[in-house]
């Protein structure tokens, strides 16, 4: 949220109708936030639409150097997630692998079921950087941790880094419907 205000903040000064609609945007991330704040698990569609509000924010911002790709099966957007697990993935790659570049930068997200696991990707094409040196962040540390707590260890995470090829972190997941979520 801190990093959306900046952004709006950098932006307010050169461009107040590119700033208004930035706000909509944090507004959109406030309300699911809030709306959520008391549960653990969120659809996967619901923290689609929270990822969206938020790119839409960086890419006004960013905008051509910051591209956007999701690749998710609609009919797993019912499936249920870690609430506010993407999001900050996404952020770690905008921040350490798209805005210090001044060239172009992609970042993918994917989800897709393989029998009765979620595997969720977010890799960006940057130098490799993306990833923080051990004792410098939290954003990869408190997703690991987040998910030894929901999962034991029935979960998967992985980052794997190349100045060739970028970022990309890989979470393997139970597939959990909404009934089954606890």
């Amino acid at each position: 949220m801190f990093n959306a205000l900046h952004s709006i903040s950098e932006v307010m000064h050169r461009d107040v109708a590119a700033a208004d609609r930035m706000v909509v945007g944090l507004g959109g991330l406030l309300r699911q936030s809030i709306d959520g704040a008391a549960t653990q698990h969120a659809t996967l569609g619901e923290q689609i639409e929270l990822l969206e509000d938020y790119v839409g924010i960086e890419q006004v911002r960013l905008g051509a150097r910051l591209r956007f790709y999701l690749d998710a099966d609609e009919s797993l957007y019912s499936v249920m997630v870690p609430r506010l697990l993407l999001q900050p993935l996404v952020e770690n790659a905008i921040r350490y692998a798209i805005a210090p570049s001044v060239e172009p930068g992609s970042i993918r997200v994917t989800a897709e079921r393989r029998e009765n696991r979620l595997l969720l990707k977010v890799c960006d094409d940057g130098s490799g950087g993306a990833i923080v040196l051990p004792g410098q962040g939290v954003g990869l540390a408190s997703a690991r941790a987040r998910l030894q707590c929901l999962f034991g260890d029935d979960f998967r995470f992985q980052v794997e880094t190349s100045p060739a090829s970028g970022t990309c972190v890989a979470i393997d997941l139970p597939l959990q419907r909404l009934s089954e979520a606890v």
